[in-house]
């Protein structure tokens, strides 16, 4: 609404709810919001930056501002600090192209906005691991990265088998108003995943193409805007290249809707003076967004998961209350075990805890206490199979809410095990320091068979539950150094 006043704004916001992050984001984990912000952060503001009638130095402190911005979402996000100079570099050129910027100023804009971000990234990382470790912080930071860019994660699309993805079964908006359910012959992100970069190619073109006797007086505020989230949405889209499937374009979404309101919006009055060739152009686009995008079908395959799910946000303000509540509440959470005390707050027993197993609250409890209960602050590793744990949550899960003391300082196994040399690392780590006990779910797990090994003679535990989870510990008794 800041970006693009009330009427545009509000528009977006109601197309968001069919096309945008919202489908599967989550206020922590793979979906947060914010992994993907900065670079729709760029393009929302920094033609605003431009468009207004402020100084130069005012225009580059607003850039620095941005970076700034920039540089504390990088912190919390790789992908934040490539995508947003890329976006940012993508805008400049677009108003050097259009002649609204000089080139002198885009290079010190340029200049101001990464030092700016690499600024406030050191900084952060700084204060994070303290400056004798910023090194080998870096290293990690880029680590992960440099194999992605490598093709370490490059998978087809998950719906090849058909050109348009077939849906799950489930029920859309199209359902809940007529009661029809969409064949998969004209929905699916599949088809989104093919159509949106010659739509960015076609709108970009279209935008910066020179039609001056078109021109109008205060369009280029909205011709602006609209290269903006072009710059940003193709910045984005190039990292649905490395990770092909339903789940990652929607979570790299977030210029798709603003994008299309902008182009229906601006985009007409670019091209035409005349009143019916703009109603024209407005209804082709329409009929194209409307086929290329799954607006029919969009909560077939996801459903909202917390930001638009209104009964979802009312249960959440309930857990902050829980949470944040008085001193009585507190010492209650408390004195129902360990996990509860870790979770910091009460759900309902009977309610299931993940979605990624079948596990009820109760049943996870149960779980919890009993290793925490058994390991008697012993160190432990949490193996992973598919870099999964024996609960199928990541390893950092069961170490926090069994309130576990960690055997390892390769913590989590899918962010710091990825090829040959880092299974090497880690055995040679285990070797030198041992954990005192293993949870595992099975042989199949990665490290199990060398650390049993390594043990020798060890007990074996069975957690309680629906999940194959064992606990082995060194019946010497000895506990490894931390």
């Amino acid at each position: 609404l800041f970006a693009f006043g009330w009427t545009v704004g509000g528009a977006v916001v109601l197309v968001s709810l069919f096309i945008s992050p919202l489908q599967v984001t989550s206020f922590v984990g793979w979906g947060l919001l914010v992994r993907w912000f900065a670079p729709f952060l760029v393009g929302a503001l920094t033609p605003r930056v431009l468009g207004s009638t402020i100084t130069r130095g005012r225009r580059y402190l607003f850039c620095g501002v941005i970076g700034i911005a920039c540089g504390a979402l990088a912190w919390m996000s790789q992908e934040n600090g490539s995508t947003s100079v890329i976006t940012m570099l993508l805008v400049l050129s677009g108003a050097i192209i259009l002649g609204r910027l000089p080139l002198r100023d885009a290079f010190v804009m340029t200049g101001v906005f990464v030092v700016s971000e690499v600024a406030t990234l050191l900084i952060s990382i700084t204060w994070l691991v303290g400056p004798e470790q910023l090194g080998h912080a870096l290293e990690l930071y880029r680590s992960g990265s440099g194999l992605v860019f490598g093709g370490m994660t490059n998978s087809p699309w998950s719906g090849a088998e058909t050109f348009l993805t077939q849906p799950l079964a489930g029920r859309g908006p199209a359902y809940y108003l007529i009661g029809w359910r969409p064949s998969q012959w004209i929905s699916g992100w599949g088809a989104a995943y093919r159509f949106t970069p010659i739509i960015l190619v076609g709108l970009t073109a279209l935008s910066l193409y020179p039609v001056r006797r078109h021109a109008q007086a205060g369009s280029d505020k909205g011709t602006g805007q609209l290269l903006g989230i072009l710059a940003a949405a193709t910045t984005l889209e190039l990292l649905t290249l490395f990770r092909a499937d339903s789940t990652h374009f929607i979570g790299m979404s977030m210029a798709l809707a603003p994008l299309m309101v902008l182009s229906v919006a601006y985009l007409p009055a670019r091209l035409s003076n005349r009143g019916r060739a703009r109603e024209a152009i407005r209804g082709t686009l329409l009929l194209l967004f409307f086929v290329a995008y799954p607006f029919l079908s969009a909560n077939t395959e996801f459903r909202f998961r917390t930001a638009a799910n209104i009964a979802n946000t009312v249960d959440g303000i309930a857990v902050v209350r829980q949470m944040w509540g008085s001193e009585k509440r507190r010492e209650a959470t408390s004195s129902a075990g360990v996990f509860f005390h870790r979770l910091g707050y009460r759900p309902a027993a009977s309610d299931p805890c993940c979605r990624v197993n079948k596990l009820t609250y109760a049943e996870l409890q149960l779980a919890m206490d009993a290793i925490h209960s058994a390991t008697a602050g012993r160190s432990v590793y949490v193996d992973t199979k598919g870099n999964y744990s024996a609960f199928k949550t990541v390893a950092s899960a069961v170490y926090f809410l069994a309130d576990l003391n960690v055997g390892t300082t390769f913590v989590e196994p899918m962010m710091s095990i990825w090829t040959d040399t880092d299974v090497i690392a880690v055995r040679r780590e285990l070797a030198a320091r041992p954990p005192d006990c293993l949870l595992s779910g099975g042989p199949e797990f990665v490290m199990t068979g060398f650390i049993l090994k390594t043990f020798g003679n060890y007990t074996t535990y069975r957690v309680p539950g629906n999940l194959t989870a064992n606990l082995y510990c060194r019946v010497d008794g000895r506990r490894s150094r931390q």
